[in-house]
């Protein structure tokens, strides 16, 4: 998602934090954190939403939901992430109105060969956008997460690397960015 009118999102450092709290409060019980990437005035991740019986155990009360209001649980979750930020940020800076466009954009992903080339597209965005100059070295993705030099979202390093043959495939992959 971005910015509403492509306006930033995050305005200082802290910005970025906050939103990773958010996201680990909202988003991390439902769903499996792959690949995620925040830029200014937008972000991605690639998360597989958990089952249900996953989602119970953090928030057993949706067991008393109706069964449509089950399946809409998601979608709530995430509603509920980014309104939340908004309002946050609305707050802090004195400003009214919408923060992010509409809703969140997703896509499904069914075939290994795009799952990997998400990887490399979320991780390189910093650099694509000319925010730093090498990748690598930016603060609010998940490649330094995978590389062990960050630990505020959690992931599972281990499926991954085994996906990607290893660690130094992982990274030699990411290397390829052209």
């Amino acid at each position: 998602n971005r910015g509403a009118n492509r306006c930033d999102i995050f305005y200082e450092k802290k910005n970025y934090y906050f939103f990773l709290q958010k996201y680990i409060k909202y988003i991390q019980p439902i769903a499996i954190t792959y690949a995620y990437c925040l830029i200014p005035n937008h972000f991605h991740f690639l998360v597989k939403i958990k089952t249900f019986d996953e989602i119970t155990k953090f928030f057993p009360a949706i067991l008393d939901l109706d069964w449509e209001k089950q399946n809409k649980f998601v979608s709530y979750q995430f509603s509920k992430f980014g309104i939340s930020y908004t309002k946050s940020m609305n707050k802090v800076y004195k400003r009214t109105g919408t923060l992010l466009e509409a809703r969140l954009q997703r896509k499904r992903v069914e075939e290994e060969s795009y799952f990997k080339n998400l990887f490399k597209y979320i991780h390189t965005n910093p650099e694509k956008h000319g925010l730093i100059h090498d990748f690598q070295n930016y603060d609010f993705s998940s490649y330094k997460i995978y590389l062990g030099k960050l630990n505020n979202v959690k992931i599972p390093r281990k499926e991954i690397f085994d996906l990607f043959g290893g660690m130094r495939y992982f990274i030699n992959f990411h290397d390829s960015f052209s």
